[in-house]
């Protein structure tokens, strides 16, 4: 049955977000309110810019149409996309912007942030999913799965319509969030090549990676960030990260794999 395989998927997924949420007050110092707090660091990337000021989304959309090569006009309207929460529009401006100044750093960070909202977005979604789907199969963990009872549920079109909706919606919602998190550490690999003696910078791809379910590029980035920060008061969890993740890229079934 799908469900007892999406809880053992999930068991893996949801417990390292815990993990990954905790470390990002040490990456970013977010704690709560992704999205608002990378909108403020779009604007203040924005305006540090010499010479600008707040720019309406109408203006911002304007200027690209007028010269989609102006940098600070693409930055322009990422930033008042992401102040309208438009997510997604203001990754396609903010991504413009990195191709036209390829060394700005902070630009790629406020790049891997949005991914990372949109990630969590796509994940809370899962879980929802996730718990819908349990909800419906109540009745089944209730009875004995041997029984009558559990085999008029199984065969019941309500139930088979419900799994079907719930499979399908965890189903995209993950699909949605892997590729963020492969994004998101794409931004991140960028930084570590603009920026490569930024612990940090390693500890965030390392993060992004393993939420991507990229064993090899997370152990290979929190390697390095443990060689950039031997004393950091982080070390002893990522090192048992590493263990953990190389022992999960050696199981010949991984637990965020297909259902």
């Amino acid at each position: 049955m799908f469900f007892p395989k999406l809880r053992r998927r999930a068991k893996w997924v949801f417990a390292f977000l815990a993990v990954a949420f905790a470390l990002a007050f040490v990456v970013a110092g977010v704690g709560t309110g992704l999205g608002s707090g990378f909108g403020d660091y779009l604007a203040d990337l924005f305006n540090r810019q010499p010479g600008t000021e707040e720019t309406s989304l109408a203006q911002a959309r304007e200027r690209v149409r007028e010269n989609p090569r102006d940098a600070e006009a693409q930055l322009a309207l990422a930033t008042a996309l992401q102040g309208e929460g438009r997510t997604d529009e203001a990754i396609l401006a903010l991504d413009a912007y990195t191709k036209l100044r390829p060394n700005d750093a902070e630009a790629f960070q406020a790049l891997a942030g949005l991914y990372a909202t949109k990630a969590t977005a796509a994940e809370q979604r899962a879980q929802a999913a996730q718990v819908e789907g349990s909800a419906a199969f109540f009745g089944n963990e209730l009875s004995d799965p041997s029984g009558p009872l559990a085999e008029q549920l199984g065969t019941d079109p309500i139930t088979q319509y419900l799994q079907q909706q719930t499979s399908q919606a965890y189903q995209t919602a993950f699909t949605q969030a892997q590729e963020a998190r492969r994004q998101e550490a794409a931004a991140w690999r960028e930084l570590t090549q603009l920026e490569p003696d930024d612990a940090n910078n390693w500890l965030s791809l390392g993060l992004a990676a393993q939420q991507a379910n990229d064993f090899p590029e997370a152990i290979r980035a929190y390697t390095r960030y443990l060689r950039l920060a031997p004393d950091s008061p982080q070390t002893p969890q990522i090192r048992q990260l590493v263990k953990q993740l190389k022992q999960q890229a050696a199981s010949p079934v991984s637990g965020a794999g297909a259902p």
